[in-house]
């Protein structure tokens, strides 16, 4: 927020100092600075739900480290003002910061990081630039983006091989809000190319920042993630094929639907429990299907059960893992009522059923949540990828 370095980052006022006078950097003693933070500030705060607004304040070479330390004072006041938490990346933790505030740590000067955290008495996100940072290459197969961070590619192991609660020295689990990945733009040009580089180095962060450590390891791993492959083809996803991994590639699914079983024809009970909670869902949730045939593509199919005028169904294939269970997004934009998930297998066999109960939020837009079922796989040492809205929705859980 402080100076103009590279225009995508986070920290760099290129844009503001832009459309204000084109200088590099914003003047300490001009109230004018203050001003206008506090408009932007406010602004933000009031469109955003959540209790963070992060400022920003790395790689400000070209400030005084007394302007930098007054700037970055007055910014964490007007954040706190707003009854907000301010975050800032590593170097603002160089400055007195008021209570509760969260430092995240980037830079791979450890001890310099744990000292500004425990000085502040603050909490810390993690995200050291050699472990979490995207598009830094992962192979000198690719032809565009950065090798700084690790003097060389940044390699799908190195995303793996590192242990969040003992990075900062001194720093534990108790000061640890979490981790991020972070993908800066300056490299993108298409969302195919933004894929490349996520994955499979996101995979590699889920399961840092969700297995328990003494469970991981880097061969198994990418046992696993070349299993998950194959789903990634089936969502069109452009992951990078990283060497040394063997990538499975998922059969395809049946070029003929089967004929949707009629709800009026269902028998009383359903040949298996596929765990869907009696509750009442709001649309673009995702749930897990369980105990259907492994390893199989089946039916699935949403129809409406109540006594007013009936939808057309909402169904697609999905494919099941080795422990039976298939991923369902609740579809959005279906009108409140009673509708029943139906599952079947491609000759059109009845492999279960279950009773789906959708709220009726008249001029609200519909929600996405993400429910116990996927959390419950998580814990499980599963992958669930909450990377972005498109791939939470239609990840399938593998073991």
């Amino acid at each position: 927020m402080l100076t103009n370095q590279w225009q995508s980052e986070p920290g760099h006022t290129n844009s503001a100092l832009t459309a204000d006078v084109g200088g590099t950097v914003l003047d300490a003693d001009n109230p004018a600075t203050y001003e206008f933070t506090k408009e932007v500030l406010t602004q933000l705060a009031a469109m955003t739900p959540g209790p963070y607004i992060h400022i920003g304040g790395d790689e400000a070479p070209e400030v005084s480290e007394v302007d930098y330390k007054k700037m970055i004072a007055a910014f964490s006041r007007q954040v706190t003002d707003l009854d907000k938490k301010v975050i800032g990346w590593s170097e603002y933790g160089t400055a007195g910061l008021p209570p509760n505030s969260v430092i995240q740590a980037w830079t791979f000067k450890t001890q310099e990081e744990a000292n500004s955290i425990i000085k502040n008495n603050a909490k810390v996100i993690l995200s050291p630039d050699a472990k979490t940072y995207i598009p830094q290459k992962q192979d000198n197969a690719q032809e565009v983006g950065p090798a700084w961070a690790c003097g060389g590619p940044c390699t799908l192991e190195d995303h793996y091989d590192w242990d969040p609660a003992t990075h900062l020295p001194g720093i534990g689990d108790a000061r640890i809000l979490g981790m991020e990945t972070v993908h800066w733009g300056e490299f993108m040009r298409t969302m195919d190319q933004t894929e490349n580089f996520q994955y499979p180095r996101t995979l590699a962060t889920a399961e840092v920042g969700w297995s328990p450590q003494a469970k991981r390891d880097y061969a198994n791993f990418t046992q696993r993630a070349g299993t998950f492959g194959g789903r990634m083809d089936l969502e069109g996803i452009n992951y990078f094929k990283t060497s040394g991994v063997d990538w499975s590639t998922a059969p395809a699914a049946p070029e003929t639907a089967p004929a949707l079983v009629d709800p009026a024809a269902l028998p009383e009970v359903s040949p298996v429990d596929l765990g869907v909670p009696s509750t009442e869902f709001d649309g673009g949730e995702y749930l897990i299907l369980k105990n259907l045939p492994v390893n199989a593509w089946l039916r699935t199919a949403i129809q409406n059960t109540s006594a007013t005028e009936p939808t057309a169904p909402k169904s697609q294939w999905v494919l099941s893992n080795a422990a039976g269970e298939a991923p369902l997004e609740v579809p959005t934009g279906l009108e409140g009522g009673n509708y029943v998930v139906t599952v079947q297998n491609a000759a059109g066999q009845l492999a279960g059923f279950a009773a789906l109960a959708l709220a009726d939020q008249p001029g609200h837009g519909r929600h996405y949540q993400c429910h116990t079922h996927a959390r419950d796989a998580v814990a499980r040492g599963q992958f669930t990828l909450h990377y972005s809205l498109r791939y939470s929705l239609r990840r399938e859980q593998f073991r």
